[in-house]
């Protein structure tokens, strides 16, 4: 008869923190990060979709949603649209585009880490209760997943799609973000060298915009199609609206330094 196994007080404290803090690896996921992925909606996506880099200008989708783009050399893209409804204050709703990019890590404990280029992230808040004009500024927050892995989805398989692939992401806090789906192999990504990611100040660019009135409505009024100009622009001297509105899913991770030190 072989002997009981005993494990000692640090196998048993190691064994605790593995299942507590499972390790995602690259080679566990059924493909890889690179591509252009995107919410449920399928109508938010990475690059010159969301952002037009010539007339500095964010671009509203026609849905809320979510969009990431990696590329294999450890680089990221970003684009958030979102509307938040006020039940007291019906008349009151939010709607914020949030865009950034930079490089991206994988550190050992199984995690993703977002690291954004400061100056070249934009933000557009429209609150019509707070602010009279929509909210246009420069925006960057660095992201942290927990964990995250790349699985088919069998739904999507079974439709005979090209890239069948969903991305399942979790934050810092362990909560699920909303799922990704790839959408193409190849990422959409604006470049990433730019003069304001090397020059830029994250205060300089603060604006509001004329035409708010009401919640997503007013964002299109404000923001614009492809091909409209963005509206009357006034210089706002005051605080970082990026810092004072941070609703983008996976915001603001504290604790950063412990998920990445375990």
């Amino acid at each position: 008869m072989n002997p009981p196994t005993v494990l000692t007080t640090l196998q048993t404290f190691l064994l605790t923190l593995s299942l507590l803090y499972p390790r995602q690896t690259t080679a566990a996921n059924i493909t890889s990060l690179t591509g252009v992925w995107t919410s449920k909606s399928w109508a938010v996506f990475t690059g010159h979709d969301s952002y037009n880099t010539v007339s500095d200008r964010l671009i509203e989708p026609k849905l809320t949603g979510s969009s990431y783009s990696f590329t294999d050399d450890g680089f990221f893209e970003e684009a958030i649209y979102i509307t938040i409804s006020n039940p007291t204050e019906p008349s009151c709703p939010k709607a914020l585009l949030q865009y950034q990019h930079g490089t991206y890590t994988l550190p050992p404990n199984g995690s993703l880490v977002l690291h954004p280029i400061a100056a070249d992230g934009r933000q557009l808040l429209s609150d019509p209760c707070i602010f009279k004009k929509a909210v246009y500024a420069k925006f960057n927050v660095t992201e942290v997943f927990k964990q995250w892995e790349v699985v088919e989805d069998e739904y999507r398989a079974l439709l005979g799609q090209a890239n069948p692939y969903r991305l399942n992401l979790w934050r810092w806090d362990g909560t699920s973000a909303n799922p990704l789906y790839r959408v193409d192999s190849k990422p959409r990504m604006n470049p990433i060298t730019s003069e304001a990611g090397v020059n830029g100040n994250a205060g300089e660019i603060k604006k509001t915009v004329h035409g708010s009135s009401t919640g997503s409505r007013a964002m299109k009024r404000t923001v614009g199609r492809e091909g409209k100009k963005m509206g009357e622009v006034d210089a706002d001297p005051g605080g970082n609206v990026g810092i004072q509105w941070a609703l983008g899913p996976g915001m603001l991770f504290v604790g950063v330094v412990g998920l990445l030190f375990p």
